[in-house]
């Protein structure tokens, strides 16, 4: 295990997702229509919305491959380069659990969710640090999470260290960039 696996308390954190908001299920479906799936099991990419579909790439970023829609992989791969620059042992430490996964979200409070995931969409990732995605809720995280929400924060994107249930490993585009790329186009 590298450093960058190591536990840190979530109190010696920074300020987090300033000026950000997790993008709601209103807004991704109203930007991005609605996918048909009813389930949380499993990933459903074969009902992804008509215009999903229309924005997906595939990009390779260190030793993973993401899929998930343009303005999102292209915002992706920045903050990746941004990680090289900071230091390469964290950029080595990281992975991906995955992008595009068209599911309702797992449960957190132990009832089944019917809200879609924003994975749905393309627009959320999971990282993994030493191929752990770790919410442990003890009040900690992996100093390489912790390490990279300023850069995913710069970027547009929600950190969901900021959630009330333990995701320290998700982050999504923010329902702010969302909305900008909306307004520049980038959305179709």
């Amino acid at each position: 295990m590298s450093k960058w696996g190591g536990m840190i308390p979530k109190s010696s954190l920074g300020p987090i997702n300033v000026g950000l908001s997790s993008a709601s299920e209103t807004t991704m479906i109203s930007l991005l229509g609605k996918p048909n799936v009813t389930k949380n099991d499993d990933c459903y990419n074969d009902l992804a919305s008509p215009p999903t579909k229309a924005l997906l790439t595939s990009a390779t970023i260190a030793k993973f491959k993401v899929r998930g829609i343009k303005p999102a992989v292209a915002s992706l791969v920045s903050v990746f380069n941004n990680i090289q620059s900071l230091d390469q042992s964290l950029l080595d430490a990281s992975g991906s659990e995955g992008m595009l996964c068209v599911r309702l979200r797992r449960p957190t409070s132990g009832a089944p969710s019917t809200h879609l995931s924003n994975h749905s969409w393309g627009t959320a990732i999971d990282i993994a640090v030493d191929g752990k995605t770790i919410g442990n809720g003890k009040g900690k995280v992996q100093l390489g999470i912790a390490t990279i929400i300023p850069l995913f924060n710069k970027a547009g994107w929600f950190s969901g260290v900021g959630f009330g249930a333990e995701d320290d490993m998700h982050f999504e585009v923010a329902n702010e960039t969302m909305h900008a790329w909306a307004a520049s186009g980038l959305l179709g």
